[in-house]
């Protein structure tokens, strides 16, 4: 059985390689780099456009 995370990765990746671009979002203050409950932080990358604008149209920052 495939969880729901491995098959949103393994999409990443082939999404990736074949079309060789990520996608991120950025404001006026960068690129967002939001931390988890221990500080640490991440950049948040898609493999496809779309998803990117999804994100940028429905998140509130």
């Amino acid at each position: 059985m495939t969880t729901p995370s491995a098959a949103n990765s393994a999409r990443f990746f082939t999404e990736a390689i074949r079309d060789g671009v990520l996608w991120t979002v950025r404001d006026a203050d960068g690129i967002p780099a939001p931390a988890n409950s221990d500080g640490e932080r991440a950049m948040p990358f898609w493999s496809l456009c779309s998803r990117a604008e999804r994100v940028r149209d429905t998140s509130p920052e």
